[in-house]
């Protein structure tokens, strides 16, 4: 998947939860929201962006529905809420900035974040359990935003797909049915 983790990877210890509702597999009215914000993206990276495959969109959506169906993504109102509020008051203290199109809270521990390239944030419960004031949020937001707002992610999509099928890969993968591959060849794809 491409999407830009944050940087702080400590798992969390010694915090217990209550339980926490979450999506299953039932969630279509979320699931069908994604596919749509999927679509909306796809046609406006057609008009600013020389990607050359937009499968990318569509493995990051997957993926998202994955997360939905198998319970990792909570349905609670209030933290949902609270995040698109803090997330209204960004955009609207920034209106150049590109707003994101969905914040999904992930059921994990870990102290973590990241932006999508669709325009989906998705921050962990964890890191939400541990922050100490909603300004300490709004920065994790606004540090999510930049990268949706800049193209973090489009830039890096473009980057591993031109070099994925730049002729001194392709020529390297080429040799693999042959039995050809020398270990600096493999060298060679293992460092795109």
């Amino acid at each position: 998947t491409h999407f830009v983790l944050a940087q702080n990877y400590t798992p969390l210890k010694a915090y217990h939860y209550s339980k926490l509702d979450a999506y299953d597999k039932w969630s279509s009215a979320l699931v069908y929201e994604l596919e749509q914000q999927q679509d909306v993206e796809i046609k406006l990276a057609k008009k600013t962006s020389n990607l050359e495959s937009f499968e990318i969109y569509r493995q990051t959506t997957q993926y998202l529905i994955y997360l939905i169906q198998n319970g990792q993504i909570l349905n609670e109102p209030s933290l949902t809420s609270l995040l698109d509020e803090i997330k209204a008051e960004l955009v609207e203290s920034n209106p150049a900035i590109k707003s994101p199109r969905k914040i999904l809270i992930k059921n994990s521990g870990f102290k973590n974040a990241s932006a999508f390239i669709d325009g989906t944030i998705l921050i962990n419960i964890g890191l939400l359990a541990t922050a100490q004031s909603k300004d300490e949020v709004a920065f994790i937001l606004a540090h999510e935003i930049a990268h949706y707002h800049f193209n973090h992610l489009q830039r890096q999509a473009i980057k591993f797909t031109s070099r994925a099928n730049s002729r001194p890969v392709i020529n390297k993968l080429n040799k693999i049915p042959e039995g050809r591959m020398t270990l600096e060849d493999l060298q060679y794809v293992q460092g795109w």
